[in-house]
Order: C-alpha cells, then sequence, then structure tokens
C-alpha cells in the first residue's frame, strides 16, 4: 500500500502502471466474490436463455426418437421382405429339384439306358421285337444306318431343292429389281430431257418478249420524242407568227393607250419605240 509521501516520490509511468495494478486486483477480488456467493452466481444466470436451452434439446430428443422410430419401422419391413425373398428363393429351389426327380423317374429309367453292367444279370431279361433272339446292344452298334442314310439323302435332297428354289428367286427377284431400276433411270433421264427442251423453249421466248417489249419501249420511246420535238417546233413555230401578226406587242402607241389617258400607255402593249 503506498502513502502520500510515496506517490510524491513516483514518476508519472509508475503512477499509470500502479493504478493499473489497482484495477486488475479490483476485477479479481469481484470475480472471487460472485463465484464465492451462489446466491450472485444464481441471480447472475440468464433463465430465459437456460429455458430456450431445454427446449432445443427437448426438441432436438424428439426429433432424435422420431428418426430412430423411422428407421426401426424401415428395418423392420426390409427384413421382411427379405424373409419373403428368402422363403421365396427356398421354395422355388425346392420346386426345381422336384421337377428335376420328375423328370429322372419318368424318362431316365434304367430300361432306356443305353450302356449296360454285363455282370448285372438282371439286364439281360430285355426283349426286343426287332432283334431276333435275346441278345445285346453293343456300344457303337448301328442297326438303322440304311434307313438313317436313306433319310440322311432324302433330307440333304430336299435341302439342295430348296436352296436351288430359293437361289433361282433371289437371281429372278435381283432381275426384276434391276430392270425397274433401268427403267425409272430411263424415265428419270427422259423426264430431265423434257424439262430441259420446255426450259429453253421457255428462255427463248421469255428472251424475244423481252427482246420486243424493249423495242416496243425504244419505239414508244422515239415517238415521244419525236412527238416531243414537233410539237417544241410548232409552239416556236406559232410563237414566231404570233410576235409577227399579233398586236399584242406591237409598237403603234394608238393600241397602247390607257383608260388614264395617252401620257399613261401600257407597257405591255407596246415596245415604247417609233415606228
Amino acid at each position: 500500500m503506498t502513502t502520500s509521501n510515496d506517490l510524491h516520490l513516483l514518476t508519472e509511468s509508475d503512477i499509470k502502471e500502479h493504478g493499473v495494478i489497482e484495477r486488475w486486483r479490483y476485477i479479481e477480488k469481484h470475480r472471487e466474490e460472485q463465484l464465492k456467493n451462489v446466491k450472485s452466481k444464481l441471480s447472475s444466470t440468464d433463465q430465459v436463455t437456460l429455458v430456450q436451452q431445454i427446449n432445443d434439446k427437448n426438441r432436438f430428443d424428439n426429433n432424435e426418437e422420431k428418426l430412430s422410430q423411422a428407421y426401426a419401422c424401415d428395418y423392420k419391413k426390409h427384413n421382411a421382405i427379405v424373409e419373403l425373398l428368402r422363403n421365396r428363393q427356398e421354395y422355388d429351389r425346392r420346386r426345381l429339384a422336384q421337377d428335376i426327380d420328375n423328370f429322372r423317374k419318368k424318362y431316365q429309367q434304367t430300361k432306356y439306358a443305353r450302356e449296360y453292367d454285363l455282370t448285372d444279370t438282371t439286364m439281360l431279361n430285355i426283349e426286343d421285337n426287332s432283334i431276333s433272339g435275346n441278345c445285346l446292344y453293343f456300344e457303337g452298334e448301328d442297326r438303322n444306318k440304311q434307313d438313317r442314310e436313306r433319310k440322311q439323302k432324302d433330307q440333304m435332297n430336299r435341302w439342295i431343292t430348296e436352296q436351288c428354289r430359293q437361289k433361282c428367286l433371289e437371281v429372278e427377284e435381283q432381275h426384276m429389281a434391276d430392270e425397274a431400276y433401268d427403267y425409272n433411270q430411263l424415265a428419270i433421264v427422259n423426264r430431265v430431257k423434257t424439262l430441259e427442251v420446255i426450259q429453253m423453249t421457255r428462255r427463248c421466248q421469255l428472251n424475244n418478249d423481252i427482246k420486243a417489249f424493249n423495242r416496243a419501249l425504244a419505239d414508244q420511246k422515239q415517238c415521244q420524242r419525236s412527238l416531243k420535238e414537233r410539237m417544241e417546233y410548232e409552239d416556236k413555230k406559232q410563237e414566231i407568227t404570233n410576235m409577227l401578226i399579233d398586236n399584242i406587242l406591237t409598237e403603234d402607241r394608238r393600241l397602247s393607250v390607257s383608260q388614264f389617258g395617252i401620257q399613261r400607255p401600257l407597257l405591255t402593249h407596246w415596245k415604247s419605240s417609233n415606228q
């Protein structure tokens, strides 16, 4: 604790530093008092914020619970679907196995076997009307060779005949298609030639019409020019005649007398020149 005598010995910077230290001491002391005082700590708590946080927490927990329930429902539904698919697969497997057993019982019997065990005496009791006596078919033996070769030859002949017939039909169709194509090409060429002739004829006719029009237009302009020149010539001739015959520009003073007297002649009728 500094006294008043010590303050006279301190500089200005020391005084400022001493003030900062005292202020921090006061703040630290006040904070320690707040921590020790439970009542002041509770009174400093923001109740509105706490209520809002509690509500947010409850809302978040409710949403999490709903989401968990939804996941549980989806899990149960998927498990049920998987169980149904597993049962269906097991049923199909059993049915296929049953069908295989039925097929073997019906079509794979011992009496239809083509290989025999010579040591098995029960298989020797074979009855076949196509064979004289009780004898066995050996592996690789072909008793229907002639019939089979005959059938193969007949089938081969039928195939060759059918192939020849199809080949002839294809050749005929190709020939007809070529003829139709040539006919169409010839018709197109003839049509093009006809159109070219028509186009040349119309073009010549158009050129002749243009020439005739230009000639008529030139003649019309020539006639208009001649008529204009003739009219100008007639106008000039008539003007000269009027100048010579008419008394508009006469030099006779008596014809230019106005109603105001002789001293006021008409200037448009008199040249003011002697006769």
